[in-house]
């Protein structure tokens, strides 16, 4: 049904909206797909992959169109928006008349990122929709509740990274309802949750899943529109007794992103930082010290960028409970947060062997292992898609330096393989994947394919039983005092 997605590359035509978000059109052909929506959805995507290659060089060719015009303002907060709009619509005309060879000749190396994002932008639909077609009837069964699949009305990107050439997170609405696509193991999803079922008696959920090959369909979590008021401390009550789990097995990046209400409990949306290896530190350099902080569920003093799941909503609107409309952060709840705390905290000390346990047998599962903040590989990213950057064949070795400066720990040989594996995911318009089995000490490229040794300290399971072995009454009074200082209690 869905068998084959091919692409045609046209002639260029700029895109402008609102102000400066500009880019190179590519017509995609996405034939077998049954509605016109979805193949406006996958053109969008692609599209979109190529704006953030795109838009700089453009930006520059405007903002010169106004130089020579005497548009141009001496600051940003004096830029004229019809001016601005006027020398948009020159460059684009002129991208016409000359089918962009003007712009690409501001960006010669510009053609080879876009044959990458492209090919692999189609090339990860198109596994997608031969992956749907061939579970069809398991969507139907475990996530729709019988109805069919039906026709495909809709694919959206989730608004997340890319990674391993292209793949990404997808929202497909079809005519039986909505699911999400994930181009990943699902392994992880399975032990959090076990670990929920057994040991947090339904203060989390795990939304449903049908299992792949390195990939799963997941049933949509929808957010109630309100709650009663409460409901609102037994949501955060609950979110207190995951967030003791996350800290007892020392997992990282549970940001708003990651999780959603789904009523007076959180749903996991995204584990796959629920268990994470030790990075090799340098010498001299403390270890970093077990807390409540490291999960990132809480909000850290001084960081006003850190998204945690109490103060900040995600993207879609689905972190904070609301009421009457209105999003309730954890403000006025905090005691019921640290209740649940040490309710769960708790309850993994009573558990702790037969979580142990249930790790051991998890020794094969993937995890993946965040080596930079996302924040650090778009920062690269853009230098390496900047206007002097699709200009200058040297850029690329520049941001392999910079990237090598902001690894600690392993040795300069080590960095210098990973900044320059991350350069080659960067230039596919990718953010870097790494990953390791939970009970190994090699770290794999996802994006390269290469295995690092000399880079892991220890394994994401020795780390959880160290944390796990640790924990005790003393520890819970310390971190219920990290906690409050983080509340501002």
């Amino acid at each position: 049904m869905f068998a084959s997605i091919t692409y045609e590359r046209t002639s260029l035509e700029v895109h402008t909206r609102q102000a400066i978000q500009v880019a190179w059109v590519v017509q995609a052909a996405l034939r077998r797909v049954r509605h016109a929506g979805a193949r406006d959805g996958l053109a969008e995507i692609c599209l979109n992959r190529l704006r953030m290659l795109y838009e700089r060089p453009v930006l520059r060719a405007v903002l010169g169109r106004m130089g020579e015009s005497g548009a141009l303002p001496a600051s940003a907060g004096d830029l004229d928006a019809a001016a601005f709009r006027a020398a948009a619509e020159a460059v684009r005309e002129g991208a016409l008349d000359d089918g962009g060879e003007g712009l690409r000749a501001q960006a010669p190396l510009a053609v080879a990122y876009e044959d990458a994002i492209v090919r692999n932008c189609v090339s990860a639909l198109a596994e997608m929709l031969e992956r749907l077609a061939r579970e069809c009837g398991r969507v139907s069964s475990q996530l729709l509740g019988g109805k069919p699949v039906g026709r495909v009305r809709g694919i959206f990107s989730a608004g997340v990274d890319t990674h391993r050439h292209g793949r990404e997170v997808l929202r497909i609405d079809a005519e039986g309802g909505s699911i999400y696509y994930k181009p990943r193991p699902w392994e992880i999803d399975a032990l959090l949750a076990e670990l929920a079922d057994c040991w947090l008696l339904g203060c989390a959920e795990v939304p449903r899943f049908v299992r792949g090959d390195g990939y799963s369909f997941v049933a949509q979590v929808v957010p109630p529109a309100s709650l009663d008021e409460e409901d609102v401390g037994e949501y955060w009550h609950h979110l207190g007794a995951l967030s003791a789990l996350f800290h007892g097995l020392g997992s990282r990046d549970m940001t708003e992103d990651n999780i959603l209400c789904a009523g007076v409990r959180p749903a996991v949306i995204d584990a796959e930082t629920l268990l994470a290896a030790g990075v090799v530190q340098r010498a001299g350099d403390a270890p970093l010290q077990p807390s409540a902080l490291n999960s990132s569920v809480l909000p850290r003093p001084g960081d006003p960028e850190r998204r945690s799941p109490l103060t900040t909503d995600s993207a879609s609107g689905g972190c904070l409970p609301r009421v009457g409309g209105a999003a309730r952060t954890v403000a006025g709840y905090e005691r019921d947060f640290l209740d649940g705390f040490a309710v769960g905290y708790r309850r993994l000390v009573a558990a702790r062997d037969e979580v142990a346990e249930l790790l051991d047998q998890a020794a094969d599962v993937p995890c993946r292992k965040v080596l930079l903040n996302t924040r650090a590989y778009v920062q690269a990213r853009a230098g390496l898609f900047s206007a002097a950057g699709l200009a200058d064949p040297s850029q690329r070795e520049r941001v392999v330096r910079w990237l090598w400066d902001r690894y600690d720990g392993p040795s300069a040989e080590r960095c210098l393989a990973l900044a320059r594996a991350d350069v080659a995911a960067l230039a596919e318009g990718d953010i870097p994947y790494y990953s390791s089995l939970a009970g190994g000490l090699t770290l794999c490229g996802a994006d390269s394919g290469d295995a690092f040794d000399g880079v892991l300290a220890k394994s994401a399971l020795e780390l959880a039983r160290d944390r796990l072995a640790m924990l005790d009454e003393a520890e819970l009074r310390h971190e219920l005092g990290v906690i409050e200082d983080a509340l501002g209690l």
